[in-house]
Order: structure tokens, then sequence, then C-alpha cells
């Protein structure tokens, strides 16, 4: 597909002129979808949006005959005028963005249930599921290379209530005129259990996606995934499968991380892919949202304070839900329920006097500082290093970033960097331990934890004998 492709909209009702415009995509470092459509109107409606004026899907056809779907349009401008010299007419010319595109298939409820499954080959899974799949062999006699390429393998299991999952690596064969080119592929398929609309097609699709680029340690540019209908839905406006695009994520443009500096592949630590999708089907959104916090900081956020501010919250939420002990959640739930049956008072000052006289004196609520230490023991039994004043530390921090305006020394913005750094690496450890990724192993792995060194434990250097020893200064 061209970086721009002409679009005509139909509107609704038979007194509308239909849209005429153009659509591209742009950025460096993430994809932004954007619109611009114009059309003829009466002189009452130069302001009407039409079809673009709610964040419902447009059906378009896209270069004036493919059915395609833009996904969530929102309009930024609305610019009315006129056109035409001689006898002008009342135009209304409109821009904006949208987070993806559908082609071959036009669709204007994203939540109506009509996808039967899905399928995408992505630089993301082929590095954290492909093995190599390809070495060369030197001919014992002349010394000359050959090409051994290992057979193509698939694995099919069910996924209660989730689908059919579907994995294949292998081999393509590009052959040219005077060379010929072999590249590994490593292929996701899907077919849902029951069907789901597109809303749920695009989650599964994002959260599958950022899972597998996080494993590997690396946030390269999403691919195009392939959609799957039912072949019975003669009732869909549909030219061929069709394609999703999607924009709005970050990513970076570089190359797949060498199996050296990979976090985590398929099958190490006995988690294969079996293991890492139910491990997100326990909590599919928390997981990405994590994903996505410590992506932002260590990669996308330009400051420590966007850093810190984009990473604390999802840390926080993480801590609160996974380091309180029995008793401190037995309290919580009963202040909470407490409380809750003095709001729900049909007399309005019993809920008043509530506000203004009755407070917790003594709470059993755990305290961020006390979540934190207890965290970082976790981490600090499976081998990292954490200084022991990092948990007040940090929570100060986050008092001081959400409740005032900082003014900071050199000293400090120091400090500021490495309680940054701590915040992203304990929530990034966290997440990939609730994948099943060993942390005892990462402790130790030193290439691909590069960027976060301080936190591991010191280097093995290499012994070497003395000079005294034999056969050193003889």
């Amino acid at each position: 597909m061209s970086n721009t492709n002409w679009i005509s909209v139909p509107e609704a009702g038979d007194n509308h002129n239909e849209w005429t415009g153009r659509i591209w995509s742009e950025g460096e470092g993430i994809r932004r979808w954007r619109f611009e459509a114009i059309r003829a109107v009466k002189s009452h409606s130069i302001y009407d949006q039409g079809v673009f004026g709610s964040v419902r899907p447009v059906s378009v056809a896209l270069d004036y005959q493919q059915h395609s779907t833009l996904i969530r349009p929102i309009v930024s401008s609305v610019d009315p005028g006129k056109i035409g010299s001689l006898h002008p007419e009342m135009r209304t010319k409109i821009a904006g963005t949208f987070q993806g595109l559908l082609t071959g298939c036009a669709i204007d409820d994203e939540h109506e249930a009509i996808f039967s499954g899905l399928g995408f080959e992505s630089i993301a899974f082929r590095s954290w599921y492909g093995n190599p799949r390809i070495k060369d062999v030197v001919d014992d006699k002349y010394q000359l290379k050959s090409v051994e390429v290992a057979p193509n393998e698939e694995k099919t299991f069910e996924v209660p209530d989730f689908g059919t999952v579907e994995a294949f690596k292998g081999t393509s064969f590009h052959n040219g005129p005077n060379s010929s080119t072999l590249i590994p592929q490593s292929v996701f398929r899907l077919k849902f259990t029951a069907l789901r609309s597109l809303d749920e097609t695009i989650d599964v699709c994002l959260g599958l996606e950022l899972v597998f680029g996080f494993l590997a340690g690396f946030r390269p540019k999403l691919p195009t995934f392939c959609l799957w209908m039912p072949t019975d839905a003669t009732n869909m406006q549909r030219s061929q499968d069709p394609k999703l695009d999607l924009g709005g994520v970050h990513f970076r443009d570089e190359d797949a991380p060498h199996p050296f500096n990979r976090i985590h592949g398929c099958g190490w630590d006995e988690v294969g892919l079996e293991e890492v999708i139910s491990a997100y089907l326990k909590a599919p959104r928390d997981l990405v949202n994590r994903i996505h916090a410590v992506q932002l900081g260590r990669w996308f956020a330009t400051n420590l304070n966007d850093k810190f501010s984009a990473v604390m919250p999802t840390f926080e939420e993480y801590l609160q839900s996974r380091f309180k002990n029995e008793e401190e959640e037995n309290f919580l739930h009963s202040q909470k329920k407490f409380f809750d049956y003095i709001d729900a008072s049909s007399d309005p000052e019993i809920a008043q006097f509530s506000k203004k006289h009755i407070q917790v004196k003594s709470s059993k609520a755990p305290s961020l500082v006390t979540l934190i230490d207890r965290a970082i023991s976790v981490l600090r039994d499976s081998g990292f290093r954490f200084d022991e004043t990092l948990p007040r530390r940090i929570a100060k921090r986050r008092a001081t970033m959400f409740h005032s305006a900082p003014l900071m020394n050199d000293d400090d913005v120091q400090a500021f960097y490495v309680e940054t750094r701590a915040v992203i690496f304990m929530l990034m450890l966290f997440t990939l331990k609730d994948f099943g990724v060993s942390l005892e192993r990462l402790s130790k792995a030193y290439q691909p934890l590069a960027t976060f060194d301080d936190f591991l434990p010191d280097y093995p250097l290499p012994s070497f004998p003395s000079s005294s020893q034999e056969g050193v200064g003889q």
C-alpha cells in the first residue's frame, strides 16, 4: 500500500453528498493515521461532520473500490468554505486522526461479534518463538560452504475459552535471476472459540504482539494482522479477508536483538508458547498496561519526569495488589464496607457527619515504603542488588512528583535518575516473573540487562594464575 490512499465515504440519507478525501500514515517512532475529507453541503450544515461526528467506525471505499473501515476516527478541525467560481457551492472540509485501517471489510459496529480468528507474522514473534533455521556447513574436502535448512515445524493446541492456537516456523525461499534468498519465518494463528468483535480482536492482536516483543526485549513496528470471518458471513461488505493496520503504538526502528541479548525465548525456563498464553489470559489488560508502562519508561518517554509519571502509578497499583498480607487485606475490605454503608445511608446528615468527624486513627494498611521493601526483598532473594534506602526515597519522590512542583539540584537529579530506573526495572522483573521467567537466571543475564547493570550482582571476572604459579613469569 502506498503512503497515501484516496477514499470515498458514503453519507447516510439521500439528501447528503458523499465525502471524498485521502488517508495516510506518518511519524517516526510512532505511526499515526490521518485523514482529510471534503463534500458539498447546504448552507445550514457547513459544520456538520456527518458520519465522522462520532468515534464509531466509518465505512469507506479505499481508492474508490475496496471496502474498508476507518477505526475510531476523531475530527480535529472543521473548515467550512466555498468551491467553484461561476456557481459557487458551500462545502465542508474536515481533518483528523484514526486508530487503524481495516482493509477488505466495511463495518459500522465495532462491538458486533463477526470475526472467527486472526493471524500474523511479526519480527517480535519470530524473535521470541523462532530459533535460527539456517546454518552454513563447510565441506571438509574443498572447504566450500553450503546451506543446511531445518525442517518446518508446526505446533497446535487448544486454549479453553480462547481458541485453537497454531504456531509455525520454517523458511521461505525467494529465487532471483542471479541469487536466491532464504528467510526464517514464524507465523501465529488463532481460531477463536466463539466469534469476537473488532474491539475485542484489536485487544488480542495488540496484547499478543506486545507480549512477544516484551519477552524478547525490544519493541518493533506492529505487523499487519490478518483477520478471518466465517465463510457464511454473506451479509458483510467485504472484498477479501480483512487486514488490520494499527497506529498509535510506539516502536523502535531497529533490528531484532541477537539471541544472546534476548531476555527470554520460547522454551527457556521451561516456559513455552502454551505457558505464555495461559499467563497472558489470567490478566490481559493488567499485563499489557504494565508492559506499556515499562516500555514508555525505558525507551519512549523523553525526560525523567515523564518516565517516573508513566511507571510509578502502575507500579504502585501492582504493589497494592501483590504485597499486602491477609490481615491487611481484611482490614481494608472491612474499612471499605463500613464507609460504603455510611455513604449509602438515606439520611444525608449521617454521611456528612462521617466525613467531618470519623477517621481511622490506627490503620493496618501498609505504607508505600513497606510495600516497596517487601518487593525488593523478593528481588534480593533472586540475586539482584537494590540499595536499602530506595523504598523511602521512591515513596518520597512519588509524594514530591505528584503533589508539588519539584526543584532539584545536580545531586538530586542523579538520585532521581537511579530511583526512576529502579522502579522501571522492578516492574519489568515482576511482569516477567508473572510469565514464568526465572528471576534467578535473569540476575545473571548481564548482556540482555546491560542497561540495568547497577542492579545486577558484580560481574564474575575470570581468574588468572598469579605470577608465582608455574608457567607464569618463568
